[in-house]
């Protein structure tokens, strides 16, 4: 990890981060690709398949579509979730990509305590965006993130990870052309 940190500080000036900023959005869409199949694969069956993972569907159209209101979100394709899954994955990436922005133009030193501090917040957002939607239903998780179990804090970290992996992409994308 430290030398993607060194490379991202590095390759970066004013205009490779005006550059990366206006990317945002295909930033998140990297994200969301990279971070969906990586949950997947840890669902692998076998035969191909992935172990099941209901959730609740609130978008009226794919429910329609689908006489359901209840999607299988790991042997489901990211592009073909209802919306409010897609959204919330979306909403993650989000978070992520403008936590290791801000990162960046602060110029402070990338420390364990940071990506813990970063950490916390993807967790907050997570939170927030859950209690909106009244999607609660493991309630150790709705503790502070220092009092989650480090598998769950993993989680979060690994937010950081990705988005510190994608924006370094990005940036040797840049300098490139």
């Amino acid at each position: 990890m430290g030398d993607i940190i060194k490379h991202l500080k590095n390759g970066m000036n004013r205009d490779v981060l005006e550059k990366i900023k206006s990317n945002k959005f295909y930033l998140m869409r990297k994200f969301v690709k990279f971070s969906y199949d990586q949950w997947r694969k840890s669902r692998l069956k076998p035969d191909g398949t992935y172990e099941p993972k209901l959730k609740k569907s609130t978008d009226d159209k794919w429910n329609k579509e689908h006489r359901t209101d209840y999607v299988d979100i790991a042997n489901t394709e990211y592009e073909d979730l209802p919306r409010n899954r897609q959204y919330e994955r979306m909403a993650a990436a989000s978070v992520a990509i403008d936590l290791v922005l801000d990162w960046i133009e602060s110029w402070e030193i990338f420390t364990p305590e940071m990506i813990e501090k970063m950490s916390s917040v993807i967790h907050d957002k997570w939170l927030e965006r859950r209690i909106d939607t009244w999607e609660l239903l493991d309630s150790s998780l709705t503790e502070p993130y220092e009092n989650l179990s480090e598998d769950e804090k993993e989680k979060d970290r690994n937010h950081i990870f990705i988005a510190i992996q994608i924006i370094k992409e990005e940036i040797e994308a840049i300098k490139q052309i």
